[in-house]
């Protein structure tokens, strides 16, 4: 059948792509720029301040979001409270790491996450819950552009070299401000007043939910990077900036899908009970999320070593092998991250801890035995493998959260497609090369169509079938 219901807005899945292109040139540029050692330097410092951004939001890019579906009203009783409590937390931790980054901790790690660290209060002002909870994934998108395209100006003009370093955060810093003062100054005009008091009483309890999704989010962040922080601690900066240059094409892929579920959560979020327009919109957003994600994995595995040499230079030629095990996980992912979208949608928050608890454990454990003897390979291979025990349990307790088959034969026509885009790069001759590429564009689109993966035409001009 054709997927029915809104699955998510356009507008923000292709904003989002727009941006991570360009965060991804600038990530090339600082790697080539910087070398493997310090560009892990880099990379291990950026991945703290991931948990450290967490902490200091506290759950409330999600919770709120639940808060603003509700219209701007709900968003305005909210939303002072939800900023002051931000800021608190994001001043408390940057006297807390800035004497310790500065004085304690090794050099240049220590003075570069202290200087990542200003971008803490600057996250806090973020509104961008308010727009996606409003759905407005528009001013949401150009947010995005603009604060990349910054981050990006600002490092092409201050990194050069490695002793250019303490330069990067920044400018990262930068860009981040700019997307959050383009969101401020358009609260007006949707209603939303920041300055009013608000109702105490629900912006405590959306805090309080928020604690609980602060945890969840701390829990998958170690499912995302601990691999790199690991690899850091037992291989070396070296090892651990190849394994991010190798990472980067993952986390630009994650980053669309992720920028995709955000505008499906409050579609999901809009009834109260799920009902059968509920679930037609999560099988859209299964399938939807599956046909974006497996070329990656398909074609990344027969263009890796092309695509590091081309991209970062022969300086990071062994991140290339684990490049080509990091893509199986992509669609993976994809499908999980939906799934999520329906137990926040629900308010499912003890389910999603078990989920990422299980999962977390899973990765340490599987990190710690093959990264010694393994290295990046190894650390490749337990993200694979954490991330199918992780959809499989998300997948089951969504189940139970949005009752509705699972749109098998969507998924089955995708597959199909995929798995005859990569016969028709081997028949091609192109494998290994960037040619590769090319040919899977053309042939991916057409061989949808085929299987009945995806129908043009109708009122709505685009069906994807589930």
């Amino acid at each position: 059948m054709s997927g029915s219901g809104s699955a998510g807005s356009p507008a923000l899945t292709i904003g989002e792509a727009l941006a991570r292109l360009v965060a991804f040139g600038t990530t090339i540029y600082l790697a080539r720029t910087l070398g493997p050692d310090t560009y892990g330097v880099v990379a291990v410092a950026a991945g703290v301040m991931l948990y450290l951004t967490q902490v200091a939001d506290s759950g409330v890019e999600l919770a709120g979001m639940t808060e603003a579906s509700t219209g701007a009203d709900g968003a305005t009783a909210v939303a002072r409270g939800a900023i002051l409590h931000r800021l608190a937390i994001a001043g408390a931790l940057m006297l807390l790491l800035w004497p310790a980054g500065w004085l304690a901790m090794p050099q240049p790690d220590g003075r570069v996450l202290a200087l990542y660290t200003l971008g803490l209060p600057v996250a806090a002002l973020s509104v961008r819950w308010v727009y996606l909870g409003l759905q407005r994934p528009g001013s949401v998108a150009v947010s995005r552009i603009l604060g990349d395209v910054a981050t990006a100006g600002a490092t092409l003009a201050l990194v050069h070299g490695a002793g250019d370093v303490y330069w990067v955060p920044l400018a990262a810093t930068f860009g981040l401000a700019v997307a959050a003062l383009w969101l401020l100054a358009g609260t007006r005009r949707l209603g939303v007043d920041l300055r009013a008091p608000g109702d105490r009483l629900r912006a405590a309890a959306m805090l309080a939910r928020g604690r609980r999704l602060a945890l969840f989010l701390l829990l998958g962040l170690v499912l995302y990077n601990i691999d790199l922080l690991l690899l850091r601690a037992l291989k070396g900066d070296a090892d651990s900036g190849r394994y991010a240059a190798a990472y980067v094409l993952i986390s630009f892929s994650a980053n669309l899908v992720i920028g995709y579920t955000l505008t499906v959560l409050p579609a999901l979020a809009r009834e109260r009970e799920p009902t059968a327009a509920t679930a037609g919109i999560y099988a859209t957003g299964l399938v939807t999320a599956w046909m974006a994600t497996l070329p990656v994995a398909i074609g990344g595995v027969l263009v890796a070593p092309a695509v590091i040499q081309v991209l970062f230079g022969r300086a990071y030629a062994d991140g290339a092998s684990a490049l080509a095990v990091l893509v199986l996980s992509v669609p993976i992912s994809g499908v999980r991250e939906v799934a999520v979208a329906a137990l926040l949608a629900r308010q499912r928050e003890p389910a999603l801890l078990r989920v990422n608890a299980l999962a977390a454990a899973a990765n340490i454990t599987l990190n710690l035995a093959l990264i010694p003897p393994f290295g990046l390979v190894g650390a490749a291979w337990a993200t694979v493998a954490t991330e199918v025990v992780r959809t499989w349990l998300a997948m089951t307790a969504a189940r139970r959260a949005v009752p509705g088959r699972l749109p098998v034969t969507g998924l089955g026509r995708v597959l199909a497609a995929g798995l005859g885009m990569g016969a028709a790069i081997a028949v091609s001759g192109t494998s290994g090369t960037l040619l590769a590429i090319g040919v899977g564009g053309v042939a991916y689109p057409v061989l949808l169509g085929l299987f009945g993966a995806v129908r043009v035409g109708g009122p709505q001009r685009f069906h994807v079938s589930t």
